[in-house]
């Protein structure tokens, strides 16, 4: 049933034609573009929960706020807080409501109900607020928004994936579908890149050595969602 098995199976181990060792090595180069891209142009999805947690710990000292509703005017409108915690870009989007009784059931975001960006200031009077103009996403990425770029890479990076998996050598180190539950998570597509054929200086597997399985594999994936 979908490659889904717990019990561990020996890996055949065949040295791969060199076209699928070259193919193999293009997408390690894509991969690794991808998760470069998330972290040097990309925002990682967050909360006001984290960014507050951010601010109390002293992590946190500058926020950019874009949006919301102009001054005196009332109704609701979509706000976005901005800032920078660990070497990455974070994103969190609200909705201000002006009134006690403004639209705010079904909304997919968090309601506030006054400028995110001045409730912050009177809670961390310390904090610095930038204004600037409203921008949106070309595409978002494992949780990473960002310029359009970042899709059209990791789409074509998941069909190279893809292709290897099916129609390529018996990968090392775990079954194809081990190796296909494993692909939808950034460790474990990068980890197919590197691990699933010969790659210098890594060794080779053991002849006969039991490699991961699908079932197992499901279950790591499912773990490693739930961090990325």
């Amino acid at each position: 049933m979908l490659g889904v098995t717990l019990t561990p199976v020996a890996v055949e181990r065949v040295a791969p034609p060199r076209p699928f060792v070259w193919a193999r090595l293009g997408l390690i180069g894509l991969w690794l573009a991808l998760l470069v891209g998330m972290v040097l142009v990309g925002e990682r999805e967050s909360s006001l929960a984290e960014l507050r947690r951010g601010l109390a710990s002293g992590s946190v000292d500058t926020i950019r706020v874009s949006g919301g509703l102009p001054d005196g005017a009332r109704g609701t409108a979509i706000q976005q807080v901005r800032w920078r915690s660990h070497g990455i870009a974070r994103v969190a989007t609200v909705r201000e409501v002006s009134r006690p009784d403004g639209a705010s059931h079904g909304s997919p975001y968090p309601v506030v109900r006054e400028d995110v960006g001045t409730r912050l200031h009177e809670e961390f009077p310390g904090l610095t607020v930038n204004r600037e103009p409203d921008r949106w996403p070309g595409s978002t990425v494992w949780g990473f928004s960002g310029p359009g770029w970042l899709a059209g890479v990791a789409l074509v990076a998941i069909l190279m994936t893809l292709v290897l998996i099916v129609s390529g050598p018996p990968p090392w180190r775990a079954t194809r579908w081990a190796w296909f539950w494993l692909m939808w998570t950034p460790v474990g597509a990068l980890a197919f890149a590197v691990l699933s054929g010969p790659l210098w200086p890594l060794r080779p597997p053991r002849p006969g050595a039991r490699g991961l399985t699908g079932g197992w594999a499901f279950l790591l994936s499912m773990l490693l969602a739930g961090v990325f």
